[in-house]
């Protein structure tokens, strides 16, 4: 999302003489009607199903963390929109398909079985989306096959259907794998560019509705959430007050406020800015005003950063190379930089949150550590939210340094 106007209201705010008691700024109060609603316990981590291959990140890495967590989605399904139907990922890795010879679940929901014999506390939502596939949502609303959608993933919690044409064989066929009572709901990650067409705005809130009625009537106490940007003109183009009707709660994407996509340099996720509405506690108020109540609401935070190439510190002009248009995980930045002598750690203290400068290169990061997470959790908790979300699991280092202070801060 772009943010221009974060980078010169706050450079005009430095310039001048006048002087603004900060904490009368942010972070702001809840309001009153919410101030005597408790703060929930959520604690979620998103796993990626690629980050198996990406970052060997297996489901068997979450075990030492499964106390600290209630919840785990996994990220992500696909919505096809040729068929109109939720379809895996990764079919090998998801269920171990591979043509006539695998008749058993295997792969990911396999492990996933079995972490969840392991630690029955922890509920398991399955993932729609992601931006990734923001356009073949876009598709399908367009084609009308929404309701399609709908039936699909409400089946998709408990089966799937693979198709094979095996050309080493000559065998077709189909093969149901079967996996009933791996998943405990749906999570809806339908992203979008900037503002929401109206027609996809209602389409979204009539799909999240019919989602609902589906899961409910297939089985008691099944989830549906959904992940929400925090760009105001998506969020402002949306019916939030309706949605959360039919949700049991919202993860607020509370990042990438700076990100390669800004033309400079700034904080992933900071929680205040002077006069910027491109904040957690910005974001959160806005949402609030909207019609959201807080205790619907799970805060989703980063376990990666930013780096920017060629610039001469916080806010200013950056050179966008291949180094600067990806993330980069806590794991690898707490490896490769954090004990470089020539990376100057700073804290920011509007945007409570770490950044690291090497002068001599010109190279900026952004990203969270243990005191950044702490006092996002704190805001958390002032703000009455429902509780945490944790983008993604594979980017916190070999101790879930970050996981962990979570659920200690909690």
């Amino acid at each position: 999302m772009g943010n221009r106007f974060f980078a010169i209201t706050c450079l005009l705010s430095l310039s001048t003489s006048i002087i603004i008691p900060v904490d009368a700024l942010c972070p702001t109060p809840v309001p009153d009607v919410y101030k005597n609603i408790q703060p929930g316990n959520i604690r979620v981590g998103f796993f990626a199903s690629w980050d198996v291959y990406t970052h060997d990140y297996q489901v068997q890495d979450m075990y030492s963390i499964a106390n600290q967590l209630t919840h785990i989605v996994y990220a992500f399904v696909k919505p096809d929109s040729a068929t109109g139907t939720c379809k895996l990922h990764d079919e090998w890795g998801d269920i171990g398909a591979n043509f006539e010879f695998q008749t058993a679940v295997a792969g990911n929901f396999r492990k996933l079985q079995e972490f969840k014999k392991k630690f029955p506390h922890i509920k398991i939502l399955l993932s729609i989306g992601g931006g990734k596939y923001a356009s073949e949502f876009a598709q399908i609303a367009d084609k009308n096959l929404l309701s399609r959608l709908a039936e699909s993933c409400a089946q998709i919690i408990d089966s799937y259907t693979y198709y094979y044409d095996n050309p080493d064989t000559g065998k077709k066929g189909s093969i149901r794998f079967n996996y009933a009572g791996l998943f405990d709901g749906i999570d809806v990650d339908w992203e979008w560019e900037d503002a929401v067409p109206q027609a996809h705005a209602k389409k979204y809130l009539e799909f999240m509705a019919n989602l609902r009625n589906l899961l409910q009537k297939k089985r008691k106490g099944l989830l549906l959430t959904a992940d929400l940007q925090v760009n105001p003109n998506i969020y402002r183009s949306l019916p939030l007050a309706h949605i959360v009707k039919y949700v049991d709660w919202l993860h607020v994407m509370a990042y990438d406020f700076y990100s390669p996509n800004n033309d400079s340099v700034g904080l992933n996720a900071p929680i205040c800015s002077l006069w910027s509405v491109f904040s957690i506690d910005g974001a959160f108020n806005r949402i609030i005003n909207l019609g959201v109540p807080p205790y619907k609401m799970v805060m989703a935070l980063p376990l990666y950063g930013y780096i920017f190439d060629n610039s001469n510190g916080f806010l200013t002009k950056y050179t966008k190379t291949d180094t600067a248009s990806k993330a980069i995980s806590y794991s690898l930045i707490q490896k490769n930089f954090l004990d470089d002598p020539l990376f100057k750690k700073q804290w920011h203290p509007l945007g409570k949150a770490p950044s690291l400068y090497n002068r001599k290169e010109k190279v900026f990061i952004s990203y969270d550590d243990q005191a950044s997470i702490r006092e996002k959790v704190a805001f958390a908790k002032m703000k009455r939210l429902k509780g945490i979300a944790l983008w993604k699991l594979s980017g916190d280092d070999q101790n879930h340094t970050l996981v962990k202070e979570v659920f200690d801060s909690w």
